[in-house]
């Protein structure tokens, strides 16, 4: 249904019969056929056909901004390599490895022993001593930092933009930490 005024699309009806369609039509709004592409509110109708309405810088920034976010936080997951192998680095590995460290400090500062055998990204069994763990953790931290640089910088050139050329130029899946 388009809107008879603005012309612009702003909801779709689906009808089987003539009567069926006249009988949804909102008052001050006219049914036009149409595709299963067109969405409310990005198409209008200027008299003839319909026309994909341009996103605005507005639109096209906060989408690109959701892939950035979408792909830093997969960046975050995806593990990241420590002085003894890689490891795992989801959100819930991240606070067993946070707790592991903070047992790994508590026992150097107390001149105890630590030792964990600790899950690896490959599924291996490693032992890890205190300075080990607390190198993990380093390690760790320094990935999720790395990602949250990499997204800065993407927002930064995504704030930039003043056209749809220059944020289809971020590129959002490139530049990631491994």
């Amino acid at each position: 249904m388009a809107d008879d005024t603005t012309g612009l699309v702003h909801s779709i009806v689906e009808a089987t019969t003539l009567e069926s369609l006249l009988l949804n039509v909102p008052e001050g709004s006219t049914p036009h056929p149409a595709s299963d592409a067109v969405e409310p509110e990005t198409w209008r109708w200027d008299g003839s056909a319909l026309v994909a309405i341009a996103p605005t810088i507005e639109a096209l920034r906060s989408a690109c901004w959701e892939a950035v976010k979408a792909r830093r936080q997969a960046a975050e997951d995806g593990g990241c390599a420590s002085p003894l192998g890689a490891v795992d680095t989801d959100q819930e590995s991240r606070l067993k490895v946070s707790g592991a460290v903070q047992m790994a400090m508590i026992a150097q500062a107390a001149n105890q022993p630590f030792t964990v055998d600790w899950t690896m990204h490959d599924d291996s069994v490693v032992k890890h001593d205190a300075a080990a763990m607390i190198a993990m953790g380093l390690a760790v931290g320094r990935h999720i930092a790395a990602c949250h640089a990499v997204a800065l910088a993407k927002r930064a050139a995504i704030d930039a933009a003043v056209n749809a050329a220059d944020i289809a130029a971020v590129e959002v899946d490139h530049g990631w930490p491994a």
